[in-house]
């Protein structure tokens, strides 16, 4: 009876719609203002050459912060994105810039140096330059919405920040693998790659040195993977989460309904098939014109692939538990877009 009479959680409840409607509206002008800040900070960047070491990993430290932000910022403005209009990514706009600039003649090298666009087909990975996709060719897009999108235009600006920023951050790795590299404190400058913030810390300040043997040695074990759909418990564990339709399809990310052959080969798969992949990876994007459909174990119906795909008319599938082990090579299916649903016509060979 106490509880019933006490105002103070419904008046709690009220305060916090408020805010969450405060935050609502605040959320693109913050965003906005981030933006503003990430660019500003991108161009006060001199040439990383000149830099001393400690202020190579000063800049390290920095981007990881950065990066929380403009995650967390993305992952916000997801919140308000309507995945039923949203068409428009920076895959996209990088696949089509891509195509027309080598086109023109351009290099590769020119065509990082001036459209860095490009860099949402490219997978972050601590090196000299990032490498971008071998082939691109275009293909027939679907017509863009009338009204403008402003929660998915700042989401994807976001997105293409945080992927500068890798790129800065991992260009600065390599450059610091370099020198150490080049001084005989790292035997090969590739061997950056397995080192933490904390262990180039410690090598950069002479608290530490590399032992040859050890680093030479050195496997990463990344543990188990993920299930498809997951949370984690009190302790931080992974714990599956079963799926109401989690047997025979997943979620629906549009495109259309489309019958193909399965192929798991996402680096040059046969024209007309359909891809079933563990994750989606905007580096797929060059290849969507050679697909009917996506089937993928992860995944999100706003993803950069799923987005692309969609706006390409490519039938698309996302968390679909187990895909890869149930739909193998050279099965035939027909996958639903809209429903999320795989239908087995034609058994394949399991590997």
């Amino acid at each position: 009876l106490v509880g019933r009479l006490n105002p103070l959680p419904a008046v709690r409840r009220l305060h916090g719609a408020w805010r969450v409607g405060r935050l609502r509206r605040a959320l693109p002008h913050l965003a906005g203002h981030l933006l503003d800040r990430t660019d500003a900070d991108l161009r006060s960047v001199p040439e990383l050459s000149t830099l001393t070491n400690r202020q190579l990993l000063a800049m390290l430290h920095r981007s990881r912060d950065v990066l929380r932000a403009l995650h967390a910022h993305e992952i916000l403005m997801g919140l308000l994105v309507d995945a039923e209009t949203t068409r428009m990514t920076g895959a996209s706009i990088a696949l089509r810039v891509l195509v027309e600039a080598r086109e023109e003649g351009l290099s590769d090298t020119e065509i990082l140096e001036h459209s860095p666009v490009v860099l949402a087909l490219v997978p972050p990975r601590v090196s000299a330059r990032a490498t971008l996709p071998a082939t691109a060719e275009t293909m027939v897009l679907g017509p863009t919405p009338e009204s403008g999108n402003e929660a998915a235009v700042l989401r994807e600006a976001l997105r293409l920040r945080a992927r500068w920023v890798q790129e800065l951050a991992s260009r600065a790795a390599w450059e610091l693998g370099s020198r150490l590299a080049a001084d005989g404190d790292l035997p090969e400058v590739e061997l950056i790659r397995h080192l933490t913030l904390d262990h180039l810390d410690a090598i950069i300040t002479k608290r530490a040195i590399v032992v040859p043997s050890l680093v030479t040695a050195h496997h990463h074990d990344f543990g188990t993977r993920l299930p498809a759909r997951f949370r984690l418990s009190a302790d931080g564990v992974a714990i599956s989460v079963p799926h109401a339709r989690e047997a025979g399809g997943g979620t629906g990310a549009g495109g259309g309904i489309a019958r193909g052959p399965v192929t798991h080969d996402a680096e040059d798969p046969p024209p007309g098939s359909v891809l079933v992949t563990t994750t989606l990876s905007p580096g797929l994007g060059p290849r969507l014109v050679h697909l009917v459909g996506i089937v993928a174990e992860t995944g999100s119906v706003l993803s950069h692939l799923a987005i692309l795909a969609r706006e390409a008319s490519v039938a698309t599938v996302v968390g679909y538990a187990g895909a890869v082990e149930d739909l193998p090579e050279g099965t035939v299916v027909t996958v639903d877009g809209d429903t999320g649903r795989v239908t087995i016509e034609t058994e394949g060979t399991a590997p």
